[in-house]
């Protein structure tokens, strides 16, 4: 099965791929805005899209169910499921993201990028390769909270505090 990837506006639909049938509507036919990035769950029971709206919605494929939704989103233009199952990381012009995906709540936020970005999970789930729009290609750890980086920080010998900018690049909050 195939969802629409991108939709300027209207249906996002899962498709048939042998036949090209439209099996499910996730959004209707009226929906004024555009889906701008979608993934399907490593066992495939959800799917995740995200919409111009900035709106984060999951998705039962089978009914075309919506399970959840929040608001108030960054808009996505890339969106991957971790090879768990249990975290989403979606991104667009601002920074990159990671979502706990059961309570589809930020667990951490990754450095900003200028344009739209290209992200991936490891196949393990412990990194996440980021592509910038300047060529340059970052891989940072998987980290499942900031708790857990500040940690991992502290375990490596950061000696002093960081600066409004790096905090800004590492997706910590101002202090």
């Amino acid at each position: 099965m195939l969802v629409d990837r991108y939709s300027y506006e209207g249906p996002a639909r899962i498709w048939d791929a042998a036949t090209g049938e439209a099996l499910v509507t996730l959004l209707p036919d009226d929906f004024p805005h555009g889906t701008s990035a979608v993934a399907w769950s490593p066992d495939g029971t959800r799917i995740v899209t995200f919409s111009v709206d900035k709106i984060g919605r999951m998705w039962d494929p089978e009914t075309g169910e919506r399970l959840q939704s929040v608001a108030g989103v960054y808009r996505a233009s890339v969106a991957e499921w971790s090879p768990s199952g249990d975290r989403i990381l979606f991104g667009g012009t601002s920074n990159i993201h990671v979502w706990d995906a059961t309570a589809l709540q930020e667990v951490i936020a990754y450095p900003p990028v200028s344009r739209e970005p290209f992200a991936s999970w490891s196949p393990n789930g412990t990194a996440i390769a980021i592509a910038y729009a300047n060529g340059d290609l970052k891989v940072f750890p998987a980290w499942q909270s900031l708790k857990e980086l500040v940690a991992y920080a502290k375990e490596h010998c950061v000696l002093r505090e960081l600066t409004p900018e790096e905090r800004t690049q590492f997706g910590l909050p101002e202090l």
